[in-house]
């Protein structure tokens, strides 16, 4: 990207790809589709791996963060303002 160039990393016809965090050769996201799921990749493309997937009802998922060990996520629930925030931790 410091070349000025883009490149596609993940792309869907049918289900939002939000908030993605990067660490080495991985790549951290939320999908939204029927449900709502926190999935992990390689940069280079292959299978996805879900670290946690939920119903789409309810509290959502939302920023992501990627480390060595773990993925974390943000679970925003409830119409307050803010509403109330759970940080989520997954082994990769």
């Amino acid at each position: 990207i410091s070349s000025g160039h883009s490149s596609t990393l993940a792309k869907s016809t049918s289900q939002a790809l939000q908030n993605p965090s990067i660490y080495g050769s991985k790549l951290l996201y939320v999908v939204l589709g029927r449900k709502q799921s926190l999935v992990l990749r390689k940069l280079s493309g292959g299978r996805t791996k879900a670290l946690y997937t939920r119903s789409r009802s309810g509290p959502r998922l939302d920023t992501t963060a990627l480390g060595s060990k773990y993925g974390y996520v943000t679970l925003l629930s409830g119409n307050a303002d803010p509403p109330s925030q759970t940080l989520l931790k997954f082994r990769r």
